[in-house]
């Protein structure tokens, strides 16, 4: 540990909990990566509730329109 810390190397904790020792640039290109990938997946989090909730009232309406259909008949 200490000769990493000696050399400038920085502790990552990848997404399986495993700790490695990345080069600064190394370090900052992950830790970048993982910022981008947050905000993203936080942003289509709503747009999806968002399209799931569209498509059950469009399912909603469409079943409305064919009962209306058969009660008509």
């Amino acid at each position: 540990e200490r000769f990493y810390k000696d050399n400038g190397y920085k502790r990552y904790v990848d997404s399986t909990g495993r700790e490695v020792w990345l080069s600064p640039e190394e370090f900052a290109q992950r830790s970048r990566r993982r910022r981008r990938r947050r905000r993203t997946a936080a942003l289509d989090a709503p747009l999806a509730n968002r399209t799931r909730t569209a498509m059950l009232y469009g399912g909603l309406a469409l079943l409305a329109v064919v009962l209306g259909f058969a009660l008509a008949r």
